[in-house]
């Protein structure tokens, strides 16, 4: 005799478990962006900068390095798909700067006058 056999499958869509935040980074310095998913297929992970095709990495992190701040404000975008379905989410780098640089002032003495040995001087700073 003979019995049907069935396998039941289930298929769900992508979804974004654990999605990217906003990072701020100290300039010249890099970080790591990370994007976890779900679904039945395994969606797949393309990592997108705002305003681009080009995929930067198809795993489940971004590593972006010597953030400068050009980079300041730039979107990155999270896309994971499969069969049944897509979804996405961004983070939004945040670039800080630190000024290594010093000001540097010129002082200029300048004589004014002679008062009982006394010299008063004045400066001018430029």
């Amino acid at each position: 005799m003979f019995v049907p056999f069935y396998v039941l499958q289930l298929i769900d869509p992508p979804k974004i478990d654990i999605t990217p935040s906003a990072q701020p980074v100290v300039e010249g310095n890099g970080t790591t962006l990370f994007c976890n998913a779900t679904g039945n297929p395994p969606p797949s992970i393309a990592w997108t900068k705002q305003g681009s095709i080009t995929v930067l990495s198809s795993s489940e992190t971004l590593t972006l390095t010597n953030l400068m701040r050009e980079d300041n404000g730039a979107v990155y975008r999270c896309k994971v798909k499969n069969n049944v379905g897509s979804a996405e989410a961004t983070a939004t780098i945040t670039v800080w700067c630190e000024y290594s640089e010093f000001i540097t002032l010129l002082v200029i003495p300048r004589v004014e006058h002679l008062s009982n040995a006394c010299i008063v001087v004045t400066f001018t700073v430029c």
